[in-house]
């Protein structure tokens, strides 16, 4: 690199611009190609059947959450026992980057949205 440096500045400042330019738009298109992040979908997501139900679950897209989420102890008290199958959400980690995924498939039960939605009507009563 000592070497060619001194040789494209003895040619000429054009050929030195150039080769700017063209290590400049190197960087750029590789930022521009970020690898996507895939999410780690919970085991507990992938099953085939709800344990509490006994029913098989349905395959679909949920929405991936970012940031430090904080919920309250008796929704998870309650998911627990009633509704632990129902999978909303998913958990993306601390903050989304630009190749961060909005999308990934879980498993859920039906039987469990349905009792996740009454308790929280029943909740929001409160």
């Amino acid at each position: 690199m000592k070497t060619y440096l001194p040789l494209v500045l003895v040619v000429g400042g054009v050929h030195l611009a150039l080769v700017l330019v063209l290590t400049l738009s190197g960087n750029l298109s590789a930022r521009n190609n970020l690898p996507e992040r895939t999410i780690n979908v919970p085991v507990e997501a992938r099953q085939k059947d709800c344990a509490l139900h006994r029913i098989a679950r349905a395959t679909g897209g949920v929405q991936v959450t970012y940031g430090n989420l904080v919920i309250a102890r008796e929704y998870l008290e309650a998911k627990a026992r009633f509704f632990p199958n129902a999978w909303y959400y998913v958990e993306g980690g601390a903050e989304a980057t630009p190749g961060s995924p909005k999308q990934a498939t879980v498993r859920y039960c039906h039987t469990c949205r349905a009792a996740e939605q009454q308790w929280r009507a029943q909740f929001s009563r409160r």
